[in-house]
């Protein structure tokens, strides 16, 4: 997003005497130059020399004898567009969040002409991190003050432009035409036709509604003015906004007509002044390239396209806060996979293979790998003060959880956590580098390969039909320590391959269907037959699925022999095959707690009297009636009879092996003693209880739990989406649960990341449908298998479908005890599975769970 600068039509203005240059060089190296002299640098395009005197002239005058409102607003805009030339967005929005604080503290009216440019440039600086919702809340705010001042000014018409600009973006085209034509009338009034510009800032306008027209299909409107912009704004320094636009936008719009060598030169023409221009302009070079025949130059701008994304990944993760980079995260993880993947599937080239698999990589779990390191960082920080900030900001966002919180309370906490978020980011300062010094290569996962082993990363690519992505296909990279380099096996359309199970409900016979029918055949044929030439003197298959892939059991798919997959390779499912690395397959455990037979219809007295011994509380949330291990029973959660069997089977096995166990049933299964872990977890955690996920619309239509979650981000609430039933829980469900400092028995995914759990090495998810959630094409599924993957557990096991009570019980016992006697971790799963299928043929009775490192 480019940004409109308020502050040229003033420095087009001032005049500046004839000076030695030496001497005037001189006072600028040593930061000495007047303001006057300061604009005359800004005018000339060397802003840079100015700098060191700008930064004294702006403590000179907020000191409040000094203040001068006009003057210290025009510094502020000067070394607001040296920030946003050098890409330096978190300096541009500290330094317009602290001028709105000066201004506030100096200026007796709130609403003055300073405070509403200010509010615009804060807008701006959202957009350009992509985050188009925060940026319309700061841009409507001012439109609020403009009218309000009556001021229907340059600067109004520039607003209207920037909202119409972010309603562009979030593709709501009549709102943006709305503001865009508004915006144009009073440009027409003020300056004339687009045509007959006199000042160059200008143009950057006609450059925003030249994209609006190219959105809504009036193509050679569009076109006449990039093409009227490139010509007379190519040596304007003021311009080169609205330069760079028309380029990135007539670029695009050579590629959708396919021309794409025109295309390719236009973008040669690109000013890249930071490392997001250049990132889009590789992006679109690589495209056209790739499409005009260019095979070796458009896997050179592969190449210079992923290292942009580092540094952009560097600035982004270091400074900004989870909210605020989640939109940027999810368009530009996209677009990585999207070009990195299409390169690697046309041009068949093992570079670009190796490029792309080193991409999925990198995107794959980004979001977890930053909390888990910045979480490791704090841990083993000295500084008490840091480490109060995290639990601070951990407490605040478990508060903003409580349905009873109106709307300005809602408000007021997201503000305290975003401001936490960012202190907390500001005193480790290296979020960013650690993150690209913790990336992982395809070599690294060669390495940690053994000669028998083999590594299978699921992703998807698109075919390109001109510029439009028009039909998307599950890919594989397959690499073997004898490999060379990683192999790209392209495989079916995704919409064909998730039609044989993604859309039907999980229940017995929908379960039996896929794993025992044609359409059994017909899943192995479309994910795995190619793969199964580079799969000769192979035992051990390691595999990372992507999207609805992640809900199907690859273990018991049959070959065209009809042996399961499972009957020849011991098969180890990774939430990244870079995890492969640092994998710990056999495991000492040494303690252990379990939960089951769990009071869910505990009275809200007894829940009080139970929780008093723990000083662990966070808040409250409100539980969903979805997703059982057994049936939701007309608005409660009913008693899992088998669950104290279980347990008590599973307490016996590990306490004769020597393993400290802590069983939690009845009431003692309460939300307070699960959190209480935190920082001091055991090697397994067994919860054998309800499970429930809302991850479909149908889901979620109705449902209470829905519509009356307060959440912090669109991602944040797929969390909120998942958990697990303990104690008490049936209250919260109901209604009742009106108690203060007490939690209410409904541990939400979203809880549960935010614990330590690090030292635990298994966690056992006996509950329906827990392995589900919603599902992200990059960073896998939101749900519990997220959480405690955030939260540091090594390995969990979980479910894919609503599992039966007895034939649960069962495997349970029998896992524990091919666990017990020393047989590893996938192979005593396996063996439970067999064991169960003895007593119960179905695929639906035995089959369900899963193990994921």
């Amino acid at each position: 997003m480019k940004h409109i600068v308020f502050f040229i039509y003033f420095i087009l203005t001032v005049n500046v005497f004839a000076q030695d240059d030496n001497e005037i060089l001189s006072r600028a190296n040593s930061g000495d130059l007047s303001l006057e002299e300061c604009f005359s640098f800004v005018k000339s395009n060397n802003l840079f020399q100015a700098i060191p005197s700008l930064e004294k002239q702006k403590k000179h005058y907020e000191i409040k004898d000094n203040f001068d409102a006009e003057a210290y607003y025009y510094i502020i805009m000067a070394l607001y567009l040296y920030n946003i030339q050098e890409g330096n967005i978190v300096e541009s929005r500290n330094l317009i969040d602290e001028a709105m604080g000066i201004y506030e503290n100096m200026e007796d009216n709130p609403n003055n002409t300073y405070i509403r440019s200010l509010l615009c440039c804060r807008g701006n600086l959202e957009s350009t991190i992509l985050n188009y919702d925060e940026a319309l809340k700061f841009f409507l705010l001012a439109n609020n003050y403009f009218e309000e001042a009556n001021d229907y000014g340059d600067q109004y018409m520039i607003l209207l432009n920037n909202i119409g600009v972010a309603y562009l973006m979030k593709e709501d085209l009549l709102s943006a035409k709305l503001y865009f034509d508004e915006a144009k009338d009073l440009f027409e009034k003020f300056n004339g036709s687009f045509f007959d510009i006199k000042e160059d800032i200008l143009y950057e306008f006609v450059a925003y509604y030249a994209t609006m027209l190219l959105k809504i299909g009036h193509k050679k409107e569009a076109e006449s003015y990039f093409k009227m912009i490139l010509e007379k704004c190519e040596n304007s320094p003021i311009a080169f906004e609205a330069y760079q636009s028309s380029i990135t936008n007539l670029s695009q719009l050579y590629q959708e007509q396919g021309r794409w060598q025109e295309s390719i030169s236009l973008l040669k023409r690109s000013r890249n002044y930071n490392s997001m221009v250049k990132f889009n302009t590789s992006r679109d070079l690589a495209i056209s390239y790739l499409y005009a025949g260019r095979e070796r130059e458009a896997i050179d701008e592969q190449k210079n396209m992923n290292a942009y994304s580092y540094e952009n990944l560097e600035e982004i993760f270091t400074h900004y806060t989870g909210i605020e980079r989640e939109r940027y995260w999810d368009i530009s993880s996209t677009i990585l996979t999207n070009v990195n993947n299409c390169i690697a599937n046309k041009t068949k080239n093992k570079e670009a293979i190796t490029l792309a698999y080193n991409n999925t990589l990198f995107c794959k779990s980004m979001t977890i790998k930053a909390m888990r390191l910045l979480d490791d960082y704090i841990a083993k920080s000295s500084d008490m003060t840091l480490k109060y900030k995290h639990k601070q900001y951990k407490d605040l966002m478990t508060e903003l959880e409580f349905k009873n919180r109106d709307a300005f309370t809602r408000d007021s906490l997201r503000h305290e956590i975003i401001l936490l978020e960012r202190e907390i980011l500001n005193s480790a300062g290296q979020l960013g580098k650690w993150l690209r010094n913790d990336t992982k290569t395809w070599n690294d996962v060669r390495q940690s390969l053994k000669e028998d082993e083999i590594a299978i990363e699921y992703s998807y690519f698109p075919t390109l039909h001109s510029r439009v992505y028009t039909q998307f296909s599950y890919c594989a990279f397959v690499l073997r320590k004898d490999f060379e380099s990683p192999i790209f096996i392209p495989l079916e359309d995704i919409n064909l391959v998730n039609s044989l199970f993604y859309y039907n409900d999980s229940d017995e016979f929908s379960i039996n269907e896929l794993y025992t029918t044609s359409k059994q055949d017909s899943l192995y044929n479309k994910i795995w037959k190619d793969i199964t030439p580079y799969l000769r003197n192979i035992s051990t298959i390691y595999y990372s699925t992507n999207g609805p892939l992640s809900n199907i059991n690859f273990d018991i798919i049959r070959d065209e022999e009809g042996k399961m997959l499972r009957e020849k390779y011991k098969m180890v499912r990774v939430s990244s095959t870079a995890n492969i690395i640092n994998l710990n397959v056999n495991s000492i455990f040494k303690t252990s707690r379990l939960y089951g037979n769990i009071k869910y219809d505990e009275s809200t007295e007894e829940m009080v009297k139970e929780s008093s011994s723990y000083i662990n509380y966070s808040g409250s949330d409100i539980s969903s009636e979805l997703a059982l291990r057994s049936e939701n029973e007309r608005g409660r959660w009913g008693a899992i009879p088998s669950t104290r069997k279980e347990i008590e089977n599973v307490e016996k096995i590990l306490s004769a092996k020597g393993i400290s166990v802590k069983m939690f049933q009845d009431k003692s299964a309460n939300e307070e003693s699960f959190k209480s872990m935190t920082g001091n977890s055991p090697d397994i955690i067994h919860l054998a209880t309800h499970g429930f996920v809302i991850d479909t619309q149908k889901r979620a239509e109705g449902n209470k739990f829905f519509a009356s979650t307060n959440v912090f981000s669109p991602k944040n609430s797929y969390m909120m989406w998942a958990g697990i039933m303990l104690a008490g829980g049936n209250n919260t469900w109901q209604g009742n649960f009106n108690l203060q400092n007490v939690e209410d028995g409904v541990l939400t995914a979203d809880e549960i990341s935010r614990l330590d759990l690090s030292n635990t090495k298994l966690v056992v998810l006996s509950a329906c449908e827990t392995a589900r959630g919603k599902i992200d094409s990059i960073e896998g599924v939101y749900g519990l298998q997220r959480a405690f993957k955030m939260a540091g557990v090594k390995t969990i096991v979980m479910s894919l479908w609503k599992v039966q009570d007895d034939a649960t019980s069962m495997l349970m016992t029998q896992f524990y005890t091919h666990l017990s006697n020393g047989i590893e971790k996938h192979q005593a799963l396996w063996k439970a599975m067999m064991d169960v299928r003895k007593e119960y043929k179905d695929p639906y009775y035995w089959a369900g769970f899963i193990m994921l490192d």
